[in-house]
């Protein structure tokens, strides 16, 4: 089987999608779209409850996990964000997530610390987020 190039423009469907937006620009999907995000239980489970472009998770210490993506960044001038929360005895804690580590193009280490006491902790909903170009 022979791999050839698709050229477009625009990616249109035929009424499928409910609203008025029917299409998207490419330009989008290379540029304006991230390119790797997870939702993550690393409370008691260590799993990937959601995700795009996610191959696993480690769980490195308390508060620290390392995310390895399926299609590698095309650099490490990639931008990183992301939230946490954990309920801790029937209060929500609101957690930040801070990359660590250096950057690497196949994976990214980040830590997860309560905002209030800045003590790391494992939560049970974690979503980092990565914007950039996939190689």
């Amino acid at each position: 089987m022979a791999n050839g190039t698709i050229a477009f423009d625009t990616l249109s469907t035929s009424g499928q999608i409910s609203g008025t937006a029917k299409s998207v620009d490419t330009d989008y999907l290379a540029y304006g779209s991230a390119k790797c995000w997870a939702h993550l239980d690393l409370n008691t489970e260590n799993t990937i409850d959601d995700s795009l472009n996610t191959a696993s998770i480690t769980d490195n210490a308390t508060g620290k996990f390392t995310l390895t993506m399926t299609n590698n960044m095309s650099s490490i001038n990639y931008i990183t964000a992301g939230h946490a929360s954990v309920d801790a005895g029937g209060s929500n804690y609101n957690t930040g997530i801070t990359p660590i580590a250096a950057l690497l193009t196949t994976a990214m280490g980040f830590a997860v610390s309560n905002l209030s006491n800045v003590e790391l902790q494992d939560a049970q909903d974690v979503m980092p987020i990565l914007f950039g170009d996939l190689a």
